[in-house]
């Protein structure tokens, strides 16, 4: 069976540093509010999730995205229209990402996009990160 690698003693995380010892792990929580202008909205979130985790001190780990409202969703999406015929596939509750040396770890041309179906309203997406802090 091959190995992985995660976890092996003496790993370089991050930036050539050698792993030993405890982690100091930390729990930020935050909010993102937007305003939508039209019936079905299609929001960016991405500037928005990653300034939060700047503030947060986030070094590794994951940030939950999650509307506050049962008529919105967030996905991610490669940098094209969305289809209005694919939104209900695409539309969840909520998205756990990676966080890697303090950015989130989306493909080049991903983006964090928040889905309103019964705008315009006033929206608050939580967010709640987890993970090793930048000392």
């Amino acid at each position: 069976m091959e190995r992985s690698g995660f976890g092996a003693a003496g790993e370089r995380w991050p930036r050539g540093e050698a792993r030993t010892g405890r982690i100091d792990f930390e729990v930020a929580v935050g909010r993102v509010r937007v305003r939508t202008r039209e019936a079905v909205s299609v929001l960016d979130l991405t500037a928005g999730v990653e300034r939060f985790l700047r503030s947060a001190r986030l070094e590794a780990g994951w940030v939950n995205v999650q509307p506050r409202h049962r008529t919105t969703g967030i996905c991610l999406n490669e940098d094209e229209p969305l289809l209005l015929t694919n939104l209900l596939a695409l539309l969840r509750p909520s998205e756990t990402l990676n966080v890697s040396r303090g950015r989130l770890g989306l493909g080049r041309s991903q983006r964090v996009l928040l889905l309103d179906l019964d705008g315009p309203r006033d929206r608050e997406v939580s967010l709640l990160a987890m993970g090793e802090r930048r000392r």
